[in-house]
């Protein structure tokens, strides 16, 4: 079954039992009671959303990865959807949920921030999936002699050797982050976000992105360069 598919039958199922026209009603009086009834349904749901035949990665809800396209998954959409899910999670997080997602319905928000269970169980499976998107950057970034690096990083390499303070790139950020993109590839919110975090004190830095924790790296990264180049 499509995605799309088993989302609006689980909606159909809250307009029946969320609004009092379903059996439920005729046995439960109480708010938190019918939650807890529901929970059964929505872990079914749950499970089936998870199965959906057209889930796929760019879907920044849910969290299964098939083993198969978390293998193939480029450096680049690695960093991308790590970046994504910590978001997620932050949104949870919060006592509510002020706007709904994308790819989740304003009933299944609703659910997940009143059912601690589910809440959890939610942050579970996404912060695993998070952990293995990380062991395939450190694997891609071990599989080559010269490292393959994430934007994050070459971000960072281009501020250690002074990129940003030449005379060209002066003016407005936004040229920046586009020169940058050019040269890096990635997302512009990606680069932006990263590049912002230089100007910020520590107490308000976004640290899901990371290019200014990278800075001791870079510094022996380029000495490392230097000294392999003065060999040959």
């Amino acid at each position: 079954m499509k995605y799309q598919e088993i989302e609006n039958k689980f909606d159909r199922f809250l307009i029946d039992e969320l609004h009092y026209r379903g059996s439920i009603k005729l046995e439960i009086p109480g708010n938190y009671e019918m939650l807890d009834a529901l929970i059964p349904y929505v872990e079914r749901y749950y499970l089936d959303l998870m199965e959906a035949e057209d889930f796929n990665l760019s879907h920044n809800v849910f969290s299964d990865l098939k083993d198969s396209a978390l293998n193939s998954i480029s450096l680049e959409a690695a960093e991308e959807l790590i970046i994504k899910k910590e978001t997620f999670l932050e949104k949870m997080e919060m006592e509510a949920t002020s706007s709904t997602p994308r790819g989740m319905s304003p009933d299944f928000v609703k659910l997940t921030n009143m059912s601690i269970a589910f809440k959890n169980d939610l942050s579970h499976r996404i912060s695993g999936v998070i952990q293995s998107l990380k062991e395939r950057i450190q694997s891609i970034e071990s599989e080559v002699e010269n490292k393959l690096l994430t934007i994050t990083k070459k971000i960072a390499l281009l501020e250690e050797l002074g990129f940003y303070n030449l005379e060209k790139l002066s003016g407005i950020d936004s040229f920046k982050t586009k020169i940058t993109q050019l040269i890096t590839g990635g997302s512009y919110d990606l680069i932006s976000r990263n590049l912002k975090n230089y100007n910020l004190p520590d107490d308000k830095k976004d640290f899901k992105y990371s290019s200014f924790q990278f800075k001791e790296e870079s510094k022996k990264m380029i000495s490392k360069t230097r000294s392999s180049t003065r060999e040959k």
